[in-house]
């Protein structure tokens, strides 16, 4: 995130690629389940994150369903919330990463017990934030 907490600017990062915070990501995130919302998971590259399962959430009323890309060992689970949690989300556990958007951080930062941030120090353009988390976690 920016100083200013941009997380995001017209459907992707605000600023250019990172390739050392990208393959910290990826050694942190192998093997693991990453949840993230619909909007985050439409702005990733094809054939999405290789050797992980996503666990893609929407408000919209949507039937859970699993999409298998075996080329890139990755499942994506298509699941819907409204106000219940789903019995098929995966939210405890050291095997589970939070990645985004805003609106996934702000409902689920409280029941997370660690917080990876980069900080991004040159200013960029944002329009999603990341929420208020300092109350949450301490350094």
């Amino acid at each position: 995130m920016t100083l200013d907490r941009a997380i995001g600017h017209d459907g992707k990062l605000p600023w250019p690629s990172l390739k050392a915070d990208f393959h910290f990501f990826k050694g942190m995130t192998v093997g693991k389940k990453l949840v993230m919302g619909s909007r985050t998971y439409n702005s990733l590259p094809q054939p999405y994150l290789k050797n992980r399962q996503i666990f893609s959430v929407s408000r919209n009323r949507v039937h859970d369903y699993v999409s298998d890309y075996p080329d890139a060992n990755c499942k994506v689970h298509h699941i819907s919330y409204r106000d219940e949690v789903p019995d098929n989300f995966p939210i405890k556990g050291d095997d589970v990463w939070l990645c985004g958007g805003a609106e996934m951080y702000k409902r689920f930062l409280p029941l997370c017990s660690d917080l990876y941030l980069t900080i991004v120090l040159d200013p960029y353009e944002g329009d999603v934030f990341m929420p208020e988390f300092d109350h949450i976690f301490s350094e």
